[in-house]
């Protein structure tokens, strides 16, 4: 594995534990724990590398945050017109994309 590579698992460890971090200062223990399963499970679809199991990855993702999201992304939405949080999603489910792409290259 590459250098590149290595550095983006770092800056996503990073920033799923601060995260993490920042839920267990509010006393949400249990979400804290599934930020690192989630990172867990998305580091293994990066270095297994396919495609398909990818976008279905992002796919639950992105039907998520449509159907049933977190009271974070609730709070956002309130505060936004109904169009950006629209682009929210398409710019989440690109730079996804954009990410599994780079890691690949990377590696």
């Amino acid at each position: 594995m590459g250098i590149g590579a290595i550095i983006m698992l770092v800056v996503g460890a990073t920033l799923a534990a601060s995260k993490a971090h920042r839920r267990m200062e509010v006393g949400d223990d249990i979400t804290a724990l599934w930020v690192g399963v989630l990172f867990t499970i998305e580091t293994a679809i990066l270095v297994i590398g396919n495609p398909w199991i990818w976008a279905g990855w992002t796919f639950i993702g992105t039907m998520k945050m449509i159907f049933k999201p977190g009271p974070e992304l609730l709070e956002r939405a309130e505060q936004s017109p109904p169009v950006v949080h629209q682009i929210s999603i398409i710019l989440s489910v690109l730079f996804s994309g954009g990410f599994f792409a780079l890691f690949q290259w990377l590696r």
